[in-house]
């Protein structure tokens, strides 16, 4: 085999894999973009559970007022918020359906 028809084959092997590697790219973004959705997904359904859960509170006005002023105090994130309504009350069912 010459020199020549050596570098060729080489050339060719990584001309293959870096085919390759392009290929993983593709699926690592489809992936991650698959990530992307399901995270989405998870905050609707978060947002809706505190949708309902904020429908279904009997809380006085006043505590209820306390709760909103307690969420923005802590910057709190949809899956907090559960955790202080809980803390804070509700019906039954809520507290029931949310293990307290």
């Amino acid at each position: 085999m010459t020199t020549k028809e050596k570098i060729e084959v080489k050339e060719k092997k990584i001309e293959e894999i870096q085919n390759k590697i392009k290929k993983e790219e593709e699926k690592i973004a489809d992936f991650k973009e698959k990530v992307k959705q399901l995270k989405i997904e998870i905050d609707q359904i978060t947002n809706e559970e505190i949708k309902n859960s904020l429908s279904e509170i009997e809380a006085e006005p006043l505590e209820f007022i306390a709760l909103i002023k307690e969420m923005k105090k802590q910057q709190l994130n949809p899956k907090d918020t559960l955790d202080l309504l809980k803390e804070m009350g509700g019906n039954t069912e809520i507290n029931k359906e949310y293990g307290a």
